[in-house]
């Protein structure tokens, strides 16, 4: 046996697959330890005063208890019941404002307090108004540290979307009144640089406490350089100021219309030592740029080019393609502007020249460049502002519109992509300012200012929304250049795609402000994120947009299967640093006439920390499942079915050395990972036919290491293979599990031979036996499991019951349930049995329900039969939580629950969710009612809060309140969601580790009693089916545990006499462990 493979083959896609890593050791059973036995009110407890152990409270994570039900509706629970995550703490002076049901609070109006301390600033401010530039100053000078020493912020960057923000910006502002009405023009020329980590530790997710899973793959870090340009007309006015108290008071307002242009490379590096080394050299190319566009301008002309241009992009010229002509528009020259215009310029150049990167650091820029971007807009802004005296304040809402065009090159063999996006968002920002001093220049006559005014920019948060088409790019493509810039569009007209996208996406976000007003740092963030994308949108648009307009909104989204994701991201982002801007003002006349100009440096530097995140995915098949509500489920993952018919479409990868996954139809398309030889698949129902005419098959499946992986293979190298199946660590075969034969899973290095030698087994009987799983015997893995030969086991099936009173077993898959024997012709509508003759009641408890005191039934099963019969296998316990159209709801926590319960919860809508919380809280409560808790006994338990806590477990537990409400339950679930459902579902309830023995027997009979009473009285309304359990129970039809901890009929146990499950838990089970693909949860 070798695990080695051969080397791939490029002809036809297959792949050496690499021998995965040693499995781990296995772990020993969740079975809990035996439970000791709990005293049943003999004298001995009272002699003794020993404290009765306690039994777990009734959840869903301990099966004997019943089900558990969810909270009960309030303000701290979400839908179906289930509770919300604790309201955080308000942050000081923060209103908070309730969100919807699963989405947190948006504290983004001020409060009381917020306003307080906004007030008390103002007032610091009014006595002292330079007191203001304190912070300033301070923040000022931690951005320029920052500046000069990026690497030490970069350094700081330790999760997924983490960021370092530096941004520079110089802004012209010009105003000249016409006609009384002041209308200006202005421009903006600036840079920014931003390092953000990608991949790496993951943040923090709220909704997944414990600690963050391993990273996906290793941190890397995008270096983004931008260049922007600006440039508009605006309207200004401003209300005659007046003095108030010795005070100036004025307001003014004003509309800015504006056009921008951004030109974008972005560059990945490995290390934070390479970012850091590309972000100095992007600031040396910053300010080198700046200098050569000025003494460019200057000249009257444009000597390099266009000046919005980014000088990374392109060929390497100064200023990427240039313009012919003069200033900006070709044909267009201006010469003789400025008679020193060649001087400015070349002294512009070598200033530029020396100020910039080396040779060296503009290679290593370019060398690691990965995609670039151009974006066009337009802006439309509204300002509001007010001032005291010295002080002032602007509010501003810009509405920006832009399309732009990215390109990500191929590289290391990966396909790159070209993108066009339209995009909009309304953005919302405070402006405050403080006139720090001003010169008076003039005379009365001619009045000349000059004013510094500092201003802090206050960003409360945007709503965006974009639309995205984009063309996959395969690595090697020849596509055209102009001036060096990559223009793959070409390429695409050729191959005839250009109005073929592979790819439609919409995203929204919104994103908003978290600090109080008072705090004049860089505001920290809440940022949600929704975005849906789906492939081939020209394939998958026709039939989708048919299926809704026939109101089929399952098929729609079934119908794209795969091909559609969508993605909801919630972040929370401490941000410091600052965001200011330092204006120089001259004013020329008199109010209102003055001529005023303004020059500005805007500056944002800080660091976004991304603090948490919730991400949640789903694709259509997932939504589509969603949308069909109960139905044939999905195998659990990582779950290997032991029992039930195998998942539909099963396929084995046939190459001996493996295949390639792609992520498209395509040989050209990227690897998404591996299958090595004989691994099952799951075929998604997704097929293509490529160029060719080759057939390819998107499948899931596990890659060598065992992690999921989804993608396109090669039809040809795939064969249909019922048999067998995938488990945890490789390859099984469930018609062997249930059998039970021993096994052996294999470790690295293992042979069948070695297997069968070691365990004195036939080596030929041992391949004829694993021939259905491990296809060739010679090629196994480590992890697969090898079946013995000869220690295979014939399934224990439970004898058959008469079906005369009290009839069989509980139907399948558990065994058939007792009959209720003697039941009326019809329910009655009498809430308790009335004592009479043959009855008995508790002494002493008053409104105790009465018990038939019925013979017993001499057709009664034997109860270590029941004992025996009743058991079902033990199953994983997963953390599970409700969800909408497959996507997680934030904010609502999980819960323990069996992963077979899990598999068929998730294939509930949320009205069933409800109904079923409805239901199991209707179970509790009816119990309470038809057998209350026997108040009489609380003496037998210590005093005080831990006894009351042990006399209700004991009371609820192992007797008739108990039997009453497993069989109310099954009811009440049989008549909501079908006698399938209900048995498949309250058994999987009790496949729970550590159930004792005796309990468990217990549950399932009388669960199915409750399930055969329903089938018999299909209309019965819910107190009627009330009244049919009770009376079960007075005739003994039903199981409970005696005083000396054994089995009893309920009519041999006085009520309140019960005792307490003390049986270790079982080992295996007869009944099988349901199969949630098996089980039809439509409502019969």
């Amino acid at each position: 046996m070798s695990d080695a493979a051969s080397a791939p083959t490029a002809s036809n896609d297959r792949r050496p697959a690499a021998p995965p890593s040693p499995p781990a050791p296995a772990q020993p059973s969740a079975k809990a330890s035996e439970t000791p036995s709990a005293p049943s009110f003999a004298d001995s407890v009272k002699a003794t005063g020993a404290t009765p152990p306690a039994k777990p409270a009734p959840t869903p994570a301990a099966s004997g208890a019943g089900p558990t039900p969810p909270a009960a509706p309030s303000a701290a629970s979400g839908p179906a019941g289930f509770p919300t995550a604790p309201a955080s703490p308000k942050p000081p002076g923060i209103l908070q404002i309730p969100g919807l049901p699963g989405m947190p609070g948006l504290p983004s109006m001020p409060g009381p307090n917020d306003i307080a301390n906004l007030g008390k600033t103002i007032e610091g401010a009014v006595k002292d108004p330079s007191s203001l530039l304190d912070p300033l100053k301070d923040s000022f000078g931690t951005a320029g540290a920052v500046v000069a020493d990026p690497g030490a912020e970069i350094g700081k960057l330790n999760s997924d979307g983490d960021q370092v923000v530096m941004s520079g910006t110089l802004e012209g502002k010009l105003v000249v009144p016409i006609e009384g009405v002041p209308v200006g023009a202005k421009a903006q020329y600036g840079y920014n640089i931003t390092v953000q980590q990608v991949g790496g530790a993951a943040p923090a997710d709220p909704a997944q406490p414990g600690p963050n899973p391993a990273p996906a793959k290793p941190a890397q870090y995008d270096v983004t350089f931008d260049k922007n340009l600006l440039g508009g007309a605006l309207v200004e006015g401003e209300v005659e100021s007046k003095t108030l108290g010795g005070k100036t008071v004025g307001a003014s307002a004003g509309v800015e219309l504006n056009l921008r242009t951004v030109d974008s490379v972005t560059m990945r590096f490995d290390s934070k030592e390479d970012a850091t080394r590309a972000t100095q050299a992007l600031e040396r190319l910053a300010v080198s740029e700046s200098v050569r566009d000025a003494a460019s301008t200057a000249t009257g002309g444009l000597s390099g080019g266009f000046p919005g241009s980014n000088p990374l992009a392109g060929d390497g010229s100064a200023s990427g393609p240039s313009l012919p002509g003069g200033v900006g528009l070709p044909g267009i020259g201006v010469p003789g502007l400025n008679p020193l215009g060649p001087v400015m310029s070349k002294l512009g150049e070598v200033a530029a020249d020396r100020l910039g990167p080396s040779a060296a650091d503009t290679q290593f820029l370019r060398g690691h460049t990965t995609s670039f971007t151009q974006r066009l807009g337009g802006q439309a802004r509204l300002k509001i502002g007010g001032k005291f005296d010295r002080l002032g304040l602007e509010s501003r809402l810009d509405g920006n519109r832009d399309i732009s065009r990215t390109i990500e090159m191929p590289r290391d063999g990966q396909p790159g992509k070209l993108t066009y996006t339209l995009s909009g968002d309304l953005q919302a920002s405070t402006k405050e300012k403080l006139k720090a001093g001003a010169v008076d220049l003039g005379d009365d006559k001619s009045p000349v200012k000059l004013d510094y005014t500092p201003q802090n920019v206050m960003d409360h948060g945007a709503a965006r929304g974009e639309v995205s088409l984009s063309w996959d790019v395969a690595p090697g493509a020849a596509f055209s250049t102009v001036s060096g810039r990559p223009v793959p569009e070409t390429g695409l007209v050729d191959e005839g795609r250009l109005d073929r996208p592979d790819a439609l996406s919409v995203k929204t976000e919104l994103r908003y402000q978290t600090q109080g007003l008072a705090d004049p740092s860089r505001t920290d963030q809440k940022r949600y994120t929704v975005e849906a994308s789906v492939r081939n949108p020209r394939d998958n648009a026709g039939p989708a947009v048919g299926r809704l307009l026939d109101g089929d909104l399952e098929g729609a989204f079934r119908g794209m299967g795969d091909d559609f994701k969508v993605s909801t991201t919630t972040d929370t982002i401490k941000r410091d640093g600052v965001s200011q801007q330092h204006e120089l003002g001259l004013a020329v006349g008199k109010k209102p006439e003055a001529i005023q100009a303004k020059v500005s440096v805007l500056g944002e530097v800080g660091r976004d920390d991304v603090i948490a995140r919730s991400t949640r995915e789903a694709t259509g098949t997932q939504i589509a499942d969603r949308l069909a509500g109960p139905g044939p489920a999905a195998p659990v993952p990582n779950d290997p079915p032991v029992t039930g018919s195998l998942p539909p479409e099963q396929l084995a990868v046939v190459p001996p050395d493996g295949v390639n996954v792609r992520t498209g139809p395509s040989t050209t398309a990227a690897e998404a990972g591996v299958l090595r030889h004989g691994t099952f698949v799951t075929a998604t129902g997704q097929r293509r036919t490529d160029a060719n005419g080759q057939e390819w098959v998107q499948v899931r499946g596990p890659d060598p290491a065992e992690r999921p992986v989804e993608g396109w293979v090669d039809g040809a190298y795939l064969q249909a293979h019922p048999d067998g199946a995938m488990g945890p660590n490789g390859r099984i075969d469930p018609a062997l599990e249930k059998q039970r034969y021993a096994s052996r899973d294999l470790r690295p290095g293992d042979s069948l031979w070695d297997v069968a030698q070691r365990e004195g087994v036939d080596f030929r009987d041992t391949v004829e036996l694993n021939k259905d799983h491990l296809i060739e015997p010679g090629r196994v893995f480590a992890g697969d499991r090898v079946y013995l030969p000869g220690t295979g086991r014939p399934v224990e099936v439970a004898p058959a019951q008469p079906q005369q009173p009290p009839a069989a077993p509980p139907v399948a898959p558990a065994p058939q349930a007792p009959s209720v024997t003697s039941a009326p012709s019809g329910p009655t509508s009498q809430p308790s049995i009335p004592a009479g003759p043959g009855t008995t009641i508790v002494p002493g408890t008053p409104g105790a329900p009465a018990i038939p005191n019925a013979a017993p039934q001499p057709s009664r099963p034997d109860l270590g039969q029941v004992l025996r019969d009743y058991q079902v296998g033990d199953d994983a316990m997963t953390s599970w939580k409700p969800e909408f159209l497959g996507i997680g709801v934030p904010g609502i926590d999980a819960r323990e629950v069996t992963k077979t319960e899990a598999a068929m919860l998730d294939h509930l809508s949320v009205p069933q969710l409800l109904d079923m919380k409805d239901i199991q809280e209707a179970a509790f409560s009816k119990a309470d009612e038809r057998f209350p808790p026997p108040t009489e006994h609380r003496a037998a338990f210590p005093a005080g809060a831990q006894g009351d806590q042990m006399f209700r477990q004991w009371a609820g537990n192992d007797g008739h309140n108990d039997a009453f409400r497993h069989a109310y339950w099954n009811a009440r679930m049989t008549k909501q969601f079908g006698e399938n459902f209900a048995s498949a579902f309250t058994t999987a309830h009790e496949g729970a580790p550590g159930n004792p023995a005796d309990r468990e027997a217990m549950d399932l009979y009388n669960n199915g009693v409750g399930r055969r009473i329903a089938r018999e009285h299909p209309d019965a309304s819910d107190d009627e089916l009330a009244d049919l359990v009770q009376q079960a129970i007075g005739r003994g039809d039903m199981v409970v545990i005696d005083r000396s901890g054994n089995l009893a009929w309920s009519d041999q146990a006085r009520y309140g006499e019960h005792g307490t499950a003390d049986d270790a838990p079982a080992v295996g089970g007869h009944i099988p462990r349901p199969d949630p693909a098996a089980a039809d949860s439509r409502p019969s």
